[in-house]
């Protein structure tokens, strides 16, 4: 059939299979931390954003129905409940 069957073993059984292991486990780590990392600072950047996005969202509709602090304030909740549980 063809010539790839001796390269194809040396491929599936390497003789080292702990350092192979240890060496897979080593890579996983790192992508793992890597990816906590990453979201960690994300979710803050995230956190902040909507934070400061909720409190101009309560100024201006506050602002623009006659400094109706009740209908700015359920409007700015309303905004948080949907960005943290989306």
């Amino acid at each position: 059939s063809g010539g790839g069957g001796g390269e194809q073993a040396g491929l599936i059984s390497s003789g080292d299979d702990e350092a192979i292991t240890a060496r897979l486990k080593e890579i996983y780590q790192a992508i793992y931390e890597g990816a906590e990392s990453f979201l960690k600072a994300e979710y803050t950047v995230c956190f902040w954003f909507v934070i400061a996005f909720a409190i101009l969202i309560f100024v201006l509709v506050a602002w623009g129905t006659g400094w109706d602090m009740a209908r700015g304030s359920m409007t700015a909740i309303s905004f948080l409940l949907g960005a943290f549980t989306s």
